[in-house]
């Protein structure tokens, strides 16, 4: 099937089967847009929203086949050499902006209101924003943002010249400042690591561990090596320096060479000239495996009879202490000791980019 729209104006179509290829790709991969983010590609961050027919949606859920006679606007439509529209100026300035790399979905879902709405409440802010995850700014800064916005525009300024941003705003002491790079952010340009293409480049795409504990007895690579595209499928046995690494102990594998210690435990990487073959791949690779048992908890860990997890030592990976103080001096000066047992974890933050 063919199918024909616009992209920020400009004539845009495809060309193949219907379903299962979005317009989150067609964007990224087919016209190189890459203002617009793919943070999940499952429709919950919000991170590619666009404009379709004035309507916000979410590019990595949105077919292409769905899109005949449409008008698709992107980021990359709300700035040019001279000038940006007034969200994206008014994100750098209310300091909306930290990584940025959620800022294009949030500037265009706020892009779809203020066209339906000029002044909308706080209350239809909210909502409009409700598909958009931002994990390092926060929303007050986004709601004062796109109040600042509907201001600007209802004053005749809905686009403000780039030169306006020649120079850092003065300032004193305690006085906010505009970030440097708040309006590359907030227009999309700024390049994040899956923005990068090179003529020619290969996709990667890994197979994961099925079983949380278990044994590999084999992987059979044939079926997988035989699909088109396909260049290379790398296994443990062929990464040539130390294939372990870790922040305390260098006790992860990159490629796991004779047993699975996690459900996603990396097994074996592919390598093609699309992601569709390299995702065509995974499929056809046969892993054989031996279950072991599985540790649930800190104390079944912990036991003596307990499965090693790593050979030649027990499943205890550090023992960290601060060294600070006399715990039985302060004990005896207390007034009141509270005992317990405290559970607690280790935390990463959950940025947006995919690694």
């Amino acid at each position: 099937m063919k199918v024909e729209f616009k992209v920020n104006g400009k004539p845009s179509s495809y060309q193949g089967p219907a379903g299962g290829t979005s317009l989150l790709w067609h964007l990224r991969s087919g016209l190189r847009l890459t203002g617009t983010k793919n943070g999940c590609n499952e429709g919950h961050c919000g991170a590619c929203t666009v404009i379709v027919d004035g309507k916000a949606v979410l590019a990595c859920k949105t077919p292409l086949d769905t899109l005949h006679g449409k008008e698709v606007s992107t980021i990359e439509s709300l700035s040019d050499k001279e000038r940006v529209h007034c969200l994206i100026y008014a994100f750098a300035q209310a300091g909306a902006v930290q990584c940025g790399f959620c800022t294009p979905g949030f500037v265009m879902a706020a892009k779809a209101l203020l066209d339906r709405d000029p002044n909308p409440g706080e209350e239809a802010v909210k909502k409009a924003l409700a598909r958009n995850v931002c994990r390092c700014t926060g929303y007050v800064k986004i709601m004062e943002a796109i109040a600042l916005a509907s201001r600007l525009k209802a004053e005749g300024r809905e686009w403000i010249a780039r030169s306006s941003f020649s120079s850092p705003d003065p300032a004193g002491i305690g006085d906010p400042i505009r970030r440097i790079d708040a309006l590359a952010k907030a227009s999309g340009e700024t390049v994040f690591a899956d923005d990068l293409y090179a003529e020619g480049m290969l996709h990667a795409k890994v197979l994961r561990s099925s079983r949380p504990h278990a044994r590999i007895l084999g992987i059979d690579v044939s079926g997988a090596s035989r699909v088109p595209g396909v260049a290379r499928i790398l296994l443990a046995r062929d990464i040539p320096g130390e294939n372990r690494y870790g922040p305390i102990r260098k006790d992860q594998p990159v490629l796991a060479l004779d047993r699975v210690r996690y459900m996603g435990d990396a097994v074996a990487a592919v390598f093609a000239e699309t992601e569709a073959a390299g995702e065509e791949a995974l499929g056809k690779i046969r892993v054989e495996y031996q279950d072991l048992p599985v540790l649930v908890g800190f104390d079944e860990a912990l036991s003596p009879e307990a499965e090693r997890l790593h050979e030649g030592r027990d499943n205890l990976i550090a023992v960290m202490e601060s060294g600070r103080g006399d715990v039985e001096e302060g004990f005896a000066k207390a007034a009141l000791k509270v005992e317990g047992e405290y559970h607690t974890q280790y935390i990463e933050h959950g940025y947006l980019e995919p690694e």
